[in-house]
């Protein structure tokens, strides 16, 4: 009584799970039928693709014949049809049909799923799922695509989705551009679906993406989602100008049936890839340009423009010994972590305890995202929606050691990258910023004693000022400051022009260092606010002129005070008053320079 009760369950079960991708009750029935009269084939996806192949042209053979002669004459019109249609196919295959222009050309694509046995998803619920599926292509993507679903899983048949290489793939897809692998599991109460694309000309897989189906009556629509994901356009470079270059996308000019279609758009990111072909055009060597992306800044039809973003300065250079071709294969953002490691040259040892930086491209608000451990390496997670990223090494915070693009998600399959660690550029930066504070430290200082200098004329104490003027007087002059980062900059260069190999010290950050250190003695450092007042303090020690025009004593010499050439009406815009008023000295206040 119990076992009945489950079977009675668990039938249940199976026929709610199938009605709902069987809306009405008759298909089911026909489907169930059709299964049932054919229990050795089981129903294949139905696709556009296998409706065409299968579709010809209706003949009068089902009709009854009226005698025999005539169903004799109709069976050997039939036979001579075959015989020619047979020759017509000999000759397509001897002469295949010429290739459409690369601006029209749809994208062939060989479709292999793989439904895990925990789908619990029979032959009729897996060809509903891929008929709603292919219904969502039609409706929002429309010409650009040809979809080819295959009745058997493929190379998921004999490999794991893991461990699946380009080659099966090539030799199981041929005269396809694309192929998309897609495996079916169950996620909790829905559907999971994980898939990756292989493209035929530069025989790439792609990064896997994952797609979930939180209920079972989503599956298709997760299904066309995870399609898009995975789907990476192809193009075809062409010349570049002005730091741009221009680019061909393949059916770009098909009409789409919704924007959804519209694959390439402003902000898309392609990678650059360098084919290297034979005397007979055949492929030779795929190699990827590293470090190297195409961002699109403006798209007209199939002709789209891109600016270069790489760490090298001519990454598209056609400058080879052997014939080349230069293709972009389009790439997207995923939210898996970006793992790096590093290692100095040329000892190759880790290059541990460097900060790693990451910006937006084109312009965006440069953060931290780690630092590298022990054994060189680094890792963190991108910013969800986060696109194209460019990437510094920095050391003492300040000298970038490396500088490269990279897109969040991609692997770089392990390979280390080697870095100089410019460890004499460091130490003279290092050197620059000590120097720097101890020039921080006297702006500092110098805008205290001003600060005093101000409150103490105010209030008319003359011998505090004189004691203020004599703790400048012990601060180290302006010259100091300019003649240490003089002798800083002439050791650099020596030390670069001696050196056997050649070393790059006086970087451009380094140079930027010593222009603006320059700038802040320059522009801080001030003597004529302290010279000022100085003279108004002698002034006021010098005795008044006795009658008869007899002088009194010579006033003392003036403090050696560097008074700058720039403004030297400053230093003398506060004369002292005539000798009857001795007793107003806020009259004879100095112009005090401000900080």
């Amino acid at each position: 009584m119990v076992c009945a009760r489950r079977q009675m369950i668990r039938s249940l079960r199976v026929i709610a799970f199938a009605s709902l991708f069987l809306p009405g009750g008759s298909a089911t029935r026909t489907l169930a039928q059709t299964s049932a009269k054919n229990p050795a084939k089981p129903a294949a996806p139905k696709t556009e693709a296998s409706s065409r192949a299968v579709t010809t042209p209706k003949t009068d053979s089902t009709e009854p014949a009226a005698n025999g002669s005539s169903q004799s004459k109709k069976s050997g019109d039939t036979s001579k049809a075959a015989s020619a249609s047979a020759s017509a196919s000999t000759t397509d295959k001897a002469k295949p049909a010429p290739q459409l222009p690369y601006s029209i050309r749809p994208y062939r694509i060989r479709v292999w799923f793989d439904f895990a046995p925990d789908t619990r998803l029979d032959s009729l619920a897996r060809s509903r799922l891929i008929e709603h599926w292919l219904a969502l292509v039609s409706r929002f993507i429309g010409p650009p695509w040809e979809l080819d679903v295959a009745a058997d899983s493929g190379p998921l048949a004999e490999r794991t989705f893991d461990a699946i290489t380009p080659k099966m793939i090539a030799d199981m897809a041929p005269g396809y551009d694309k192929a998309f692998i897609i495996v079916v599991a169950r996620r909790g109460s829905g559907l999971g679906f994980r898939g990756r694309e292989y493209d035929a000309t530069t025989f790439r897989l792609s990064t896997p993406k994952d797609k979930n189906a939180p209920f079972i009556a989503d599956a298709p629509r997760a299904l066309f989602d995870l399609s898009l994901a995975v789907f990476e356009p192809s193009a075809e470079i062409g010349e570049s100008s002005q730091g741009g270059v221009m680019i061909t996308v393949q059916g770009g000019e098909l009409p789409v049936a919704s924007p959804i279609g519209d694959f390439v758009q402003t902000g898309a990111v392609f990678r650059p890839i360098r084919i290297y072909l034979k005397p007979d055009k055949s492929v030779l060597q795929v190699l990827d340009i590293p470090y190297s992306y195409l961002m699109v800044e403006s798209i007209d039809k199939a002709k789209a423009r891109c600016m270069i973003v790489s760490s090298q300065s001519d990454p598209l250079t056609k400058r080879s010994a052997k014939k080349t071709k230069l293709v972009a294969l389009g790439v997207k953002p995923t939210s898996n972590p970006v793992k790096l490691r590093f290692l100095t040259r040329p000892d190759r040892k880790p290059a541990a305890g460097y900060v790693l930086t990451a910006t937006p491209v084109p312009k965006g608000k440069t953060r931290p995202v780690g630092l590298t451990d022990r054994q060189g390496r680094v890792e963190f997670n991108p910013i969800p929606g986060q696109g194209l990223i460019k990437i510094d090494l920095m050391a003492g915070d300040s000298e970038p050691l490396i500088e490269f693009p990279v897109m969040p998600g991609e692997t770089h399959d392990g390979r280390p990258i080697l870095v100089d660690p410019k460890s004499l550029t460091v130490a003279l930066e290092t050197e620059i910023n000590a120097l720097r504070d101890d020039i921080i430290d006297q702006i500092i200082v110098r805008r205290r004693i001003e600060k005093f200098l101000k409150a103490r004329e105010a209030g008319n104490q003359w011998d505090e000022i004189e004691r203020l003027l004599e703790e400048f007087k012990r601060l180290p002059p302006k010259t100091s400051f300019a003649e240490r980062v003089s002798k800083m900059k002439d050791d650099a260069k020596k030390r670069q022009a001696e050196s056997k190999k050649p070393i790059a010290i006086l970087t451009k950050n380094a140079q930027s260092l010593f222009a603006d250190t320059e700038a802040m003695i320059e522009g801080y450092l001030i003597d004529d606010t302290f010279a000022a007042y100085t003279e108004a303090l002698e002034q006021r020690k010098a005795p008044a002129n006795p009658p008869g025009g007899a002088t009194g004593a010579t006033p003392a010499a003036k403090p050696r005070v560097a008074a700058p050439a720039a403004k030297p009406q400053q230093a003398k815009t506060a004369p002292a008053q005539p000798q009857t008023k001795p007793a107003q000295p806020k009259n004879n206040a100095p112009t005090v320079a401000p900080f």
